[in-house]
């Protein structure tokens, strides 16, 4: 494997990772935004989630300052 191969095959798992983990934050901002819609706390959702009450508030936070954010803009800014 030549050094470019190196390089190419580096930045294809990067964006692997990169991928992996919007992913699994979106599927996490989605699960909390419906659960929120149905009126359960942040303690409610912490429990049912098995995540912690401050990344639920923060999760919240964002989603109430600015309805309009879509799932993966929230996402992105989590993961910053």
């Amino acid at each position: 494997m030549n050094i470019l191969e190196i390089g190419i095959e580096k930045g294809r798992q990067d964006g692997l990772k990169i991928g992996r983990a919007e992913g699994e934050a979106i599927k996490l901002v989605s699960m909390i935004r419906r659960k929120l819609e149905k009126g359960l706390s942040v303690t409610a959702i912490s429990e049912a989630l098995e995540l912690e009450d401050a990344y639920v508030q923060k999760v919240i936070n964002l989603i109430t300052e600015d309805s309009s954010k879509s799932d993966l803009e929230i996402a992105k800014i989590l993961l910053r």
